[in-house]
């Protein structure tokens, strides 16, 4: 019942992000390089201090690569699931390869969220906080991107509501995985959140300046007071 509790209030916080782009204002604020970057330095964190140490490389880190490069393959072929290819997607494309692209990374977070759970609460809250920072600023990007090629609304939120209910597929999917697998797919999981939170950290890597570096050094500190307080 938590995890599906988890589920709902994941995919509630995807759909709102995506509904904050009518508001400019905040939408604004919440899609600045600067968000983006504690999101992905929180990521890193994540990824680095949490999950790889759950993911048993010594045997899996063929799938830790696994999840690195299939969700390199998956902005390649399906480029505007991170929103940075705004001049070059059309709208039909923009329909299909977002719905496609959002759901298949909505669904690994989902199972991540739930394997974490099982594997330890602790690490299950954390990752579900790090998943929900990540996707504010993404589904921002996506519904604004979808606004300026002139989708309805309705059609908005219902690409929204398919991306956030696959987190609840995604979920539900991990109550058919074997425990001994579960190294397996921390293993991939890590390899996922290490290219998502890489990716634009290297894309910035030009615009560097003193307040992005101390934005990073905040995202990393932020899990670690988070990682302690909830471990107490």
């Amino acid at each position: 019942m938590s995890l599906l509790l988890i589920a709902v209030a994941v995919a509630a916080a995807d759909i709102a992000a995506g509904l904050i782009f009518m508001n400019p204002r905040l939408a604004n604020i919440l899609s600045t390089r600067y968000i983006l970057a504690f999101a992905a330095s929180a990521l890193l964190t994540l990824a680095f201090v949490e999950i790889i140490p759950e993911a048993n490389l010594a045997v899996n880190a063929w799938y830790l690569a696994l999840g690195f490069g299939g969700f390199y393959l998956l902005d390649k072929f399906l480029p505007s699931r991170l929103g940075n290819e705004k001049n070059t997607v059309t709208r039909s494309g923009m329909g299909l390869s977002s719905v496609i692209a959002m759901a298949s990374d909505n669904i690994t977070d989902g199972v991540a969220i739930a394997v974490g759970y099982l594997l330890s609460p602790e690490l299950g809250v954390l990752m579900t906080l790090v998943v929900v920072l990540h996707e504010l600023p993404q589904g921002i990007t996506s519904a604004a991107i979808m606004k300026s090629l002139r989708f309805k609304l309705r059609t908005i939120i219902t690409i929204l509501a398919v991306a956030g209910s696959m987190y609840i597929v995604g979920i539900s999917l991990s109550g058919f995985i074997p425990q001994e697998f579960f190294s397996v797919i921390m293993a991939f999981v890590a390899g996922s959140f290490l290219y998502t939170g890489s990716r634009f950290l290297i894309t910035q890597a030009r615009n560097i300046n003193t307040r992005f570096i101390a934005t990073i050094l905040m995202g990393i500190i932020t899990m670690y007071l988070l990682e302690s307080i909830i471990s107490v």
